[in-house]
Order: structure tokens, then C-alpha cells, then sequence
């Protein structure tokens, strides 16, 4: 049975708290469990992968996102969770594969704002500072043509930009003997 998103995203928190507090194996059980009784429901394999992904352990993701991609190939939520197993902070390192995966979840749901959250860090992890900036800009542009303006909402990436705007402007730190 699917269920609403609302109801998928708390799952997914839960199942945030518990790899937080070392009991991410519980959590994989739990969400495996799920999936054994309903393999075609693309919930209970995103569940698993989130699990998996949360408990940092990416590569043991990869056969559940291709199933997943096989319930459904054109779901932004399949791709950006490809795009975090592959490139996000406990994902395996793949940074541009990630970047793509998100820019086309992008592109089916332009209002998938974790995506650009995401492409915004790995961006920063490159060391590719102007791509990030950008990024942070179009996520802060986006923020608010979507009726978050009460500041708080683009508190982060103004602080980001204005951060890597830093960098960029001292340029590589340099040497001194």
C-alpha cells in the first residue's frame, strides 16, 4: 500500500533519530522488513535506501535504487536518492554522478528543494566555490518566489554565499616559510 508523503517523510525522520543514536541496523530491519511484504511498493524500497544511507552504508543502497528505478524510472524522489547514495555526505564520494542525478530530478520537479541543497554542497566539497554560489543563489531565488520570505528560510545559503564569496575573493590560502 502507498502512502501519502507526509507519511513517508516522518517515517524517513524516524528512521534519521535512530542511525543518529547508533541504532541504524534497527532501522534497516525494519525498513527491509516492509519491502519483503511489498517489493513493488517504490516507498518501501526508498525507505530501505534512506536506511541504508543514513546508517553509512551506501554501497549496500545501489541494488535497492536500481529497483526502485525499475518501479519507477522518472520519480524525482528515486533520483534524488541516487544522487545522495552516489555523492551526498554518507555517500559513496561520486559527487558528479550525484550532480547529475539531482539536475534531473530538477527537472521533473523543480520545487524538489532538497536537490538543490544538495548539488549546492557537493559543489562546495569540490572546491568548486562560483558553482556553489551559484547554486546557493538559485536556491535562495527559488525560496523565496515559493512564498518563504520570512528570512529565516534563506538564512543558510546568504551565509554560505557570503562564505565562499570569502574564499573566493582571498583566493588559496598561501604559504609562508
Amino acid at each position: 500500500e502507498t502512502r501519502d508523503w507526509n507519511w513517508f517523510k516522518f517515517h524517513q525522520q524516524i528512521t534519521l533519530l535512530h542511525c543518529m543514536t547508533g541504532q541504524g541496523d534497527q532501522a534497516v530491519a525494519r525498513w527491509r522488513e516492509w519491502y519483503r511484504q511489498e517489493p513493488e511498493n517504490v516507498q518501501a524500497c526508498l525507505s530501505v535506501i534512506w536506511a541504508l544511507y543514513h546508517a553509512s552504508r551506501a554501497e549496500e543502497a545501489l541494488p535497492y535504487l536500481d529497483q526502485a528505478e525499475q518501479l519507477a524510472p522518472e520519480d524525482p524522489a528515486v533520483l534524488y536518492a541516487r544522487g545522495e547514495v552516489l555523492g551526498g555526505e554518507h555517500g559513496l564520494g561520486r559527487d558528479r554522478e550525484a550532480i547529475s542525478c539531482w539536475d534531473r530530478a530538477l527537472a521533473l520537479e523543480a520545487d524538489f528543494a532538497d536537490a538543490r541543497f544538495s548539488k549546492a554542497w557537493a559543489f562546495e566539497q569540490m572546491g568548486e566555490h562560483q558553482a556553489a554560489i551559484q547554486t546557493y543563489r538559485e536556491l535562495c531565488d527559488w525560496l523565496r518566489q515559493s512564498g518563504y520570505d520570512a528570512g529565516v528560510e534563506t538564512r543558510f545559503p546568504e551565509q554560505k554565499i557570503l562564505e565562499l564569496t570569502k574564499k573566493l575573493d582571498h583566493g588559496p590560502a598561501k604559504k609562508t616559510d
